[in-house]
């Protein structure tokens, strides 16, 4: 139900209409910018509801507001009442154009599908993994970034997360940490305590099943509200990096291929056991190396 319009709230939408007004841009036209419905813009405008700060970045930038412009706006923001923190994810300045995009979708999406074949998902790993995967100049800020991410796990209106897993990846994950069992313990347990969220779901997808296939083969994150159809997007993975696709009939046949994928995969109790299984496995193998060492 949307919020009844404050005086502050009016005087917010207020100053974002203007600002788009004086950039010549049509209430469709910013809607379509912003990956949201034409009615979700008009509710900002009007005070009845407002957005998270990521979005208001991008209104700005859009509509070419000045210092001082983004500034008065930022105070409006502070003094209104809204479920959505201020956050202004910090990504490296190498980060691939389509990934910063979609990273700052990320943080306020409602929801968020992925499927990996490859690697833990991001928004599932501990720093340690997250270190392993990024070696470089910018490699301190990307993990820094990875872990900014995860909080739209755990916000005060988290994302409904789904993710399906491949079984290859945990059979990789020991040597994705370079034999480290204790860091994949670790990694595995992170996972379960996730699981444990009403929010997320962990969809592992055996082996015996075949391959995962089509365009979810090489990994794919799928954003979005249900309350907005025009506002869904998919982030594809390839060997060289990756893409973000905005076309709607694209992103719905992904969605739909999504969840074939999901009633193939062990339900969320069933995976959360088998991960969990895995892990006892890991350290128990560990102990049973430490007593032969005593020995």
């Amino acid at each position: 139900m949307p919020t009844p319009p404050t005086r502050k709230r009016r005087d917010f939408g207020r100053l974002l209409r203007d600002l788009r007004k004086r950039a010549r841009l049509s209430v469709v036209e910013l809607a379509e910018l912003l990956r949201v419905g034409k009615s979700t813009l008009q509710k900002w405008e009007s005070g009845h509801s407002n957005p998270a700060w990521a979005q208001v970045e991008v209104w700005l930038s859009h509509c070419n507001a000045t210092q001082q412009e983004a500034e008065e706006v930022s105070n409006l923001w502070e003094m209104i009442p809204r479920s959505s923190p201020r956050t202004s994810l910090k990504l490296p300045d190498d980060t691939p154009r389509d990934f910063k995009e979609h990273a700052r979708r990320e943080q306020w999406a409602p929801v968020i599908l992925t499927v990996s074949s490859i690697h833990i998902p991001g928004l599932l790993q501990t720093e340690l993994l997250a270190q392993g995967q990024h070696r470089g100049v910018n490699s301190e800020s990307a993990v820094a970034a990875r872990m900014a991410r995860q909080a739209c796990l755990t916000r005060d209106q988290p994302a409904n997360y789904r993710a399906i897993i491949d079984e290859s990846v945990f059979m990789r994950l020991l040597g994705d940490l370079n034999g480290d069992v204790d860091a994949a313990v670790e990694q595995l347990r992170k996972i379960e305590r996730l699981a444990e969220r009403p929010n997320v779901g962990i969809y592992v997808h055996k082996v015996r099943d075949g391959a995962i296939k089509g365009s979810l083969a090489t990994g794919c994150t799928i954003i979005g509200d249900p309350d907005d159809d025009t506002s869904w997007s998919a982030y594809l993975e390839t060997s060289t990096g990756g893409s973000l696709m905005d076309n709607q009939d694209v992103v719905q046949h992904l969605r739909t291929a999504f969840n074939t994928a999901a009633k193939a995969a062990l339900e969320p109790a069933e995976s959360v056991a088998w991960i969990r299984k895995c892990r006892e496995d890991l350290s128990s193998h560990e102990n049973t190396e430490v007593d032969h060492r005593q020995l």
